[in-house]
């Protein structure tokens, strides 16, 4: 609705005018993707550090019973994100092949694209 697209056009030039004044007013002092010519909001919001942390406690975790389905979302999500962890990928990988006869539809192309496309799992044992 128009109304959407009003709150839309707000919150993203407030979002923008936080960023650069963040920035002392320079647009080239914003947070970039590092070259991988996407919206980097990962980056920008702060999380990777954090994001990066809890994989590393999750890497260390113990190897608990967790639905396919939630594994391929994880994947998807870290890749999507750009949080490269290959100790919990490779966690990740074993937890799917344990139960891949669970896999769903959509969990398959969540795979192929945390592996295809993002190279989320990048250690060669795990593929």
């Amino acid at each position: 609705s128009a109304s959407d697209n009003q709150v839309h056009e707000i919150m993203e030039k407030s979002v923008v005018t936080d960023m650069l004044n963040d920035a002392g007013g320079s647009q080239s002092a914003i947070p970039t993707d590092a070259g991988l010519k996407t919206a980097d909001f990962v980056g920008t919001a702060g999380l990777r550090d954090p994001l990066f942390a809890l994989c590393s406690a999750a890497a260390d975790a113990p190897l608990s019973s967790q639905p396919v389905g939630s594994l391929t979302s994880l994947a998807y999500a870290l890749a999507e994100a750009n949080i490269m962890h290959p100790a919990l990928s490779q966690k990740v990988a074993k937890g799917i092949m344990r139960d891949i006869d669970k896999v769903q539809r959509d969990d398959i192309g969540k795979i192929f694209i945390a592996m295809h496309d993002k190279r989320w799992f990048k250690d060669d044992k795990t593929v």
